[in-house]
């Protein structure tokens, strides 16, 4: 036979010595169990349960199990103990004091109002009851009396009594209502154990007034035991519209950016001093050393290229006859193209700080594109711009484009002196006849007829994963765009170059910030993506005359 200590109460024929002597009060003189033979001596014994009347649990046995319990509270809990604070298993019990056992008493009243609760309208309310009274149910299944919620420090256990509140109305009580059952419950129990060991445990106003007024022991639920509030309406359509958010940005392309240089660019730009004239004339100087006028023009008619072709073999196709430069290309070049190419050098030498200054004012930008989702961005548009004292525009495209504004690709660029005019070899063919016999030996030539016009009549075949300019720009610029119809997922990051200008004086810009912004949208992309590269301005003093002599020796005529 196995009782809770909650059913102690209604069986004291059963077992008296439990209900006259009381349990575990600390300094009490309790009653010996007439089945026990043997205790510590000068120990007084301390029970705990019996589970049949011939074993006790006594601590100092000798010849039985023991267990002995100091000090122990039996907690008559209230139905807000599960729905308004956390888990029972979570809870910090060693704060109600030092104790060995504390022992949770759910009453009939508590087990009719949590099965109430479990048709509630409230999430949590009906969820809390349908998991405590599955527990209670797994128990009585199980054949427990009591169900161990922690097991020690203190051993605290939840147990199922059927004790009623009876017919005593313990005078301000409305036995139909549930609190005050509740409270009768625990008067009762109260009375019946007179160790002080039963507390009502509860945190509703109601219940510990009656509890007070009828002088029964109370202990408030600790405040910091509550749960956090459940949320209001408002909350959680808040809470369901950042789930389905975050549930469908993980189904878009995830776009990352980054730049070259990564960190913020830090440009000192120069300021050059125009170069006197004794220094134009020393440079000049170096450069017609480097590129002396021609001045004799008897050249020897070399070999006839005829011995070079064919094995020395010739044909009779052609003839060759070499021709001395023509007069007047020596008079051009002698007073024309090399007096004009002094001059243009002189004038790059003149305006060389210009020019400096310009190549100092560019720099070069790079920004990786990649796509790390599970999916394609679609309609993907991009866009490069410039805030701030910077202008933008695509790199070059070798020497295709035609720029109106070309970016300077060298700090100081001089013009290419002029070749001396020298004579030539000139072919000359026979006759038509000659050229027909040629032809037929060496077969027909039609299949090198190539109609030119089906070769340009092709249209463009545009590849849907390749990005394409929106009216590429031909000089600098605030923004220019890209279109790409899928950027794939998974692949190698793209790389897109752009060229910068500072627009405007070294002086003016010092000390302040401009901005390169490179920004992704498409159409499956909730928001734009974008990066931006910070440019930092200072300007410094430097030497144009030891620049040009730099640029000189190391070649770049």
């Amino acid at each position: 036979m196995y009782l809770p200590i909650a059913d102690w109460a209604t069986n004291a024929s059963t077992f008296p010595h439990i209900i006259e002597g009381g349990l575990s009060q600390r300094g009490r003189t309790d009653t010996g169990c007439p089945n026990c033979s043997k205790t510590k001596s000068g120990e007084t014994p301390r029970f705990t349960r019996c589970h049949e009347q011939r074993r006790c649990a006594i601590k100092g046995a000798t010849e039985t199990n023991v267990f002995k319990i100091d000090s122990m509270l039996r907690l008559i809990i209230d139905t807000n103990l599960f729905h308004e604070f956390r888990p029972l298993e979570e809870l910090p019990w060693a704060e109600l004091g030092e104790l060995d056992y504390i022992e949770l008493i759910v009453t009939d009243v508590v087990q009719t109002e949590l099965d109430e609760h479990k048709k509630s309208t409230r999430a949590r309310m009906k969820r809390t009851a349908i998991k405590i009274t599955k527990q209670f149910r797994d128990m009585l299944l199980a054949h427990e009396s009591e169900l161990e919620i922690r097991a020690s420090g203190p051993r605290v256990v939840l147990s199922l009594s059927d004790v009623n509140f009876g017919s005593e109305t313990y005078g301000t009580l409305d036995l139909n209502n549930f609190d005050d059952q509740l409270v009768a419950i625990a008067k009762r129990l109260s009375d019946n154990f007179k160790d002080g060991s039963v507390h009502l445990f509860s945190n509703d106003t109601r219940p510990m007034r009656k509890a007070v007024g009828l002088g029964l022991n109370l202990m408030a639920i600790p405040e910091e035991w509550r749960r956090s509030d459940e949320k209001t309406d408002e909350e959680k359509e808040r809470s369901r519209l950042a789930y389905e958010n975050k549930r469908r940005r993980s189904q878009e392309p995830i776009i990352k950016l980054t730049s070259d240089p990564a960190e913020p660019l830090h440009l000192n730009l120069p300021i050059y001093a125009p170069l006197s004239d004794d220094e134009i004339d020393h440079f000049m100087d170096l450069l017609t050393q480097r590129n002396p006028k021609e001045t004799n023009f008897a050249i020897h008619q070399p070999d006839n290229p005829v011995a070079e072709q064919f094995g020395g073999v010739s044909l009779g196709i052609t003839q060759y006859e070499f021709e001395e430069a023509p007069p007047n290309d020596v008079e051009a070049y002698l007073w024309l193209e090399y007096p004009q190419w002094e001059t243009d050098c002189r004038e790059k030498l003149q305006h060389a700080h210009i020019h400096l200054t310009a190549f100092g004012h560019e720099f070069a930008a790079a920004f990786l594109l990649s796509n790390t989702g599970t999916r394609p961005a679609a309609d993907v548009l991009l866009t490069i711009a410039a805030k701030g004292a910077l202008l933008v525009m695509p790199p070059l495209q070798n020497d295709k484009d035609d720029f109106e504004d070309e970016p300077i690709t060298g700090p100081l660029i001089f013009p290419s002196a002029p070749k001396a005019p020298q004579g030539k070899w000139n072919r000359r063919l026979r006759t038509i006849l000659d050229l027909r016999a040629f032809k037929d030996n060496f077969g027909p030539t039609h299949i090198l007829d190539i109609d030119t016009d089906l070769m340009t009549s092709v249209p463009r075949i545009d590849n849907p994963y390749h990005f394409y300019y929106q009216d590429r720009p031909s000089t600098y610029v605030k923004t220019f765009t890209l279109t790409c119809d899928q950027f794939r997922h998974a692949g190698k990051p793209e790389v897109f170059e752009c060229m910068c200008h500072v627009d405007g004086r070294a002086k003016e810009l010092d000390g302040k910030n401009a901005v390169v912004e490179i920004k992704i949208e498409a159409s499956n992309l909730s928001d734009p993506v974008s990066h931006k590269l910070i440019v930092r301005f200072g300007a410094e003093h430097r030497s144009t005359f030891k620049t040009v002599s730099d640029i000189l020796h190391q070649g770049a005529l």
